[in-house]
């Protein structure tokens, strides 16, 4: 009996009591652990609107394709979130034709097109007409 006593007492010894204190939010908490944002992608090539850059770029993966067959490849391109309707479909459009030429160049450079992904990302402003490689 007197076993059963201690035993109760050493498990109960950790509880605490649940009364209006346990509901004060005046108290201050330490603020949770902020995690670490991810690093940001940074992109292996980006084309500068010079002529050819549909084969530079198309090199480039095919050199990175050589050192890793597994690699996948993402054509992103930005595009205008202000101004007008017009404008900004218009912009699109040449970026959707930018991309297109971009990954038929990484077709033709022994690319598996399975391995390409197209994307459009929002940009605040007016962004260069340009097209950024990825590779993961």
């Amino acid at each position: 009996m007197r076993a059963l006593i201690l035993l109760t007492a050493f498990l109960l010894a950790g509880c605490t009591l649940v009364d209006q204190r346990s509901f004060e939010t005046h108290r201050s908490v330490p603020a949770p652990l902020a995690l670490a944002a991810p690093a940001a992608r940074h992109p292996l090539a980006i084309s500068d609107g010079a002529s050819g850059w549909p084969a530079r770029l198309a090199g480039t993966a095919r050199d990175a394709a050589t050192r890793d067959p597994g690699l996948r490849f993402d054509l992103v391109a930005p595009v205008p979130l202000a101004g007008s309707e017009a404008a900004r479909a218009a912009f699109r459009t040449r970026q959707r034709r930018h991309l297109e030429q971009a990954a038929t160049a990484l077709a033709r450079a022994g690319i598996d097109p399975s391995r390409i992904r197209l994307g459009l990302r929002g940009y605040p402003g007016r962004p260069a007409p340009l097209v950024e490689l990825y590779v993961h």
